[in-house]
């Protein structure tokens, strides 16, 4: 009996644990299930997180480079602004271009006029930032969906002001163009004029003549000033265009720094992590304004200026002072005033 009785009490002991077990295992429920509301709405949260996607050709080295910059810029976790989901779209990539699944972004960013098109079929009612490399050269797009432009070079008053401070002697500007890509000749000869340049403009069509427009050019003008024009600065012909130009002790005032050590005078440029600064600056003004592009055109706001020492020597000019340089064309309005005009 004492056996059985002892049986019963243990019986009824578990009988008394199990409401109590079965409530702490509700009670235990909840945070569980607020965890996992609390998950569902931090994923609501991120799929809130604004979109970038930034379209490039993984074939061309300055393009993924300032990609890269790009995505380290839009990312950095020290950066003030708001979080941002960021997407790399390689161009060339046959994956790319497969439907596959729907595509949203806020902000779609194309490095290279060649992209354009394609990152607006991507992302057809999407604002594009197009990042390109040449002023003269069209930007696809009408009027209405055209994009917001960030040039890689510089802007001509600050061309046309490196070369007033390199030698006030210097009057007369010349530049070669070819019609498929002109530079605006109104905004080239209004900065011109205000540092007391003369402007010189020699087309070329035929790369059978481009020797003897170049000659032409020179002979007209104090130096010369390359712009980015495909047709004209290639590798085929940036030899023969410095040969001649030393020949005629006609200085080349470059766009590049690798031009400058094939033998130009100077240039002024900007680096892909200062274009990549400019274009996260203009990114996160985007988003700020309201999703607004206030802007068409814009360029870099940092630069560099590179010199080629021999040339000066051999010119018998005097070596300059580049940061001295750099500091007056940053602090000059009229240096930067087409910088300026579009992008504020």
């Amino acid at each position: 009996m004492k056996g059985t009785e002892q049986g019963v009490r243990k019986n009824s002991r578990r009988c008394l644990l199990y409401p109590v077990l079965l409530l702490a295992l509700l009670i235990l429920a909840i945070p569980l299930q607020v965890g996992a509301s609390r998950a569902e709405t931090d994923s609501d949260a991120d799929t809130a997180v604004p979109v970038v996607s930034i379209v490039f050709s993984d074939r061309s080295k300055l393009q993924t480079d300032i990609s890269l910059a790009l995505l380290q810029q839009l990312t950095d976790a020290r950066s003030p602004a708001q979080p941002l989901q960021i997407r790399l779209i390689h161009a060339d990539s046959a994956d790319a271009k497969e439907p596959g699944e729907t595509r949203n972004s806020d902000l779609v960013i194309s490095i290279g006029s060649e992209n354009v098109n394609y990152a607006k079929s991507l992302f057809p009612p999407t604002p594009v930032i197009a990042i390109v490399s040449n002023p003269g050269k069209q930007v696809p797009g009408n009027t209405r969906d055209k994009p917001a432009i960030l040039y890689m070079t510089q802007p001509f008053c600050r061309q046309l002001s490196l070369i007033h401070l390199l030698n006030p002697n210097w009057r007369r500007v010349s530049y070669l163009t070819s019609r498929a890509d002109y530079p605006d000749e109104k905004s080239f000869r209004r900065c011109a004029s205000m540092f007391q340049l003369e402007a010189y403009r020699q087309y070329n069509d035929d790369p059978e003549f481009l020797s003897a427009d170049l000659r032409t050019a020179l002979h007209n003008s104090d130096l010369l000033l390359a712009l980015p024009d495909g047709n004209i600065y290639n590798r085929k012909t940036v030899k023969n265009i410095l040969l001649t130009s030393y020949r005629m002790r006609k200085p080349v005032i470059a766009f590049s720094e690798n031009f400058v050590n094939a033998g130009a005078i100077a240039a002024i440029h900007s680096s892909s992590q200062q274009i990549a600064q400019t274009a996260s600056r203009l990114v996160y003004d985007y988003f700020s304004s309201g999703r607004k592009l206030n802007w068409h055109k814009a360029w870099p706001d940092d630069f560099d200026i590179s010199i080629n020492r021999q040339v000066f020597r051999a010119l018998n000019l005097p070596l300059p002072d580049t940061g001295k340089i750099k500091k007056q064309i940053m602090q000059s309005g009229k240096a930067n005033a087409d910088a300026a005009g579009d992008a504020q």
